[in-house]
């Protein structure tokens, strides 16, 4: 269902029993879709909040988004946009700890919220074909996933869990072999188009590797979020 906070607007998946965990799920490029949505329904279903920050609300936001991503995001407007969010979730849904994923462009911003908030409170953080940031030494613990076949984004699958037990931070990264970039996603409409593009992301669904990488994310978090 559509939610509104002030001037903040976004999508919302309720669980079907009482929780107390919750979840900001951070949209890619495509923006609020309705993947976005079944994405927020599989975690509904297994017992959290979710919420979906409509961050594209005109062409004014898409613009401040993309200037923060090369200016190096996690303490911009997405950032205050993703801590709002989660404290309404608290706030009015009762969600006693909240979590970040984040795909793609979200799932960029989803680490960098991770490296900036992981000493705040912050319990853990999913990330999918996710560019890194430059400091993880804050981070909370991190479960990412990653396709062999996406040329852009395969070396940041490989340096992340380098980087993360550097600092001793518990992770569960994954590259999965044969799958390229946004294999958790299924496009519809006009955005089937991805699909067929020839693009060194080797964009495409692919239902077993997904099922794989939602075992582990949710594995993660319960262990992140024990109490909850």
């Amino acid at each position: 269902m559509e939610v509104r906070d002030g001037v903040r607007q976004g999508w919302y998946a309720r669980p079907e029993q009482q929780a107390r965990r919750g979840v900001v799920i951070i949209h890619e490029i495509a923006g609020l879709n309705d993947d976005m949505k079944r994405i927020s329904g599989i975690f509904s279903a297994h017992g959290y909040h979710a919420l979906v920050p409509r961050l594209f609300r005109s062409f004014g936001c898409l613009l401040r988004t993309l200037r923060e991503v090369n200016a190096g995001p996690g303490s911009g407007e997405v950032a205050a946009e993703v801590e709002a969010w989660r404290a309404w979730l608290e706030r009015e849904k009762g969600a006693g700890q909240v979590a970040v994923c984040g795909f793609c462009l979200g799932g960029g911003f989803a680490l960098a919220f991770a490296a900036t908030h992981g000493d705040r409170g912050l319990p853990v953080v999913a990330a999918h074909y996710a560019a890194l940031p430059e400091d993880l030494s804050r981070s909370c613990p991190v479960v990412a996933s990653y396709g062999e076949k996406d040329r852009l984004f395969v070396e940041a699958g490989r340096r992340l869990p380098v980087e993360l037990a550097r600092h001793g931070i518990d992770h569960d990264v994954k590259t999965y072999p044969g799958v390229g970039h946004s294999f958790m996603q299924r496009y519809s409409g006009w955005q089937q188009l991805l699909v067929k593009l020839p693009s060194p992301m080797a964009i495409s669904y692919d239902e077993e590797m997904a099922e794989d990488a939602w075992t582990r994310l949710f594995a993660f978090f319960d262990r992140h979020l024990a109490g909850y």
